[in-house]
């Protein structure tokens, strides 16, 4: 009768562990999930950003990676910047009223470019920070949930591993009880 209690008492220890074992499973999907969904983020924000660079300097070739069109884009605006700074010398008074205003606007273009540029570039440095801040915190998530899924698993096969002895023990005493009778 004692080893029927013990073994039922197994048991129910048995689909508790089952059932927690279970919702760490879950955890652990849910925590893939959004690392998934941080790295189709991440992916999206760079695809914009390389959008917004090939639209800003049409130019550029459309085949490159974020930090090579962000370095040519740089190289771009210290050309323009070159050629802002470079005054002709003019022999009538008209177009040196044209080209000031060239140079004017092309300085203005300039600074718009460096201004969007850098914008751009700390966008993507907050976002790339925000996205390895999230996934440290999910890797070290998923890593406490695997460790407590293995905990459990161990103890399940430990508790196991008791409830077959129990029983083996049960089974025992009653053959033992059925020879006295």
């Amino acid at each position: 009768m004692e080893h029927e209690k013990m073994l039922a008492k197994q048991k129910m220890l048995q689909i508790e562990f089952e059932t927690e074992l279970s919702k760490y499973q879950g955890d652990l999907e849910t925590i893939k999930s959004k690392n998934n969904d941080l790295n189709s983020s991440l992916s999206e924000a760079k695809e914009a950003s390389t959008a917004l660079l090939i639209r800003l300097f049409p130019a550029l070739p459309t085949n490159l990676e974020l930090s090579q069109l962000e370095e040519q884009a740089k190289e771009s605006l210290e050309d323009l910047q070159a050629i802002a700074e470079r005054t002709p010398s003019p022999s009538k008074a008209a177009p040196v009223k044209d080209n000031s205003e060239e140079m004017e606007k092309l300085e203005s273009q300039v600074a718009h470019y460096k201004t969007v540029l850098a914008q751009t570039e700390s966008m993507l440095n907050s976002l790339q920070a925000s996205v390895e801040s999230a996934e440290t915190d999910w890797r070290l998530k998923l890593e406490v949930a695997n460790k407590e899924l293995n905990e459990v698993k161990m103890q399940n096969s430990s508790l196991a591993a008791k409830a077959s002895a129990q029983e083996a023990s049960s089974a025992i005493a009653k053959q033992a009880e059925e020879v006295e009778s």
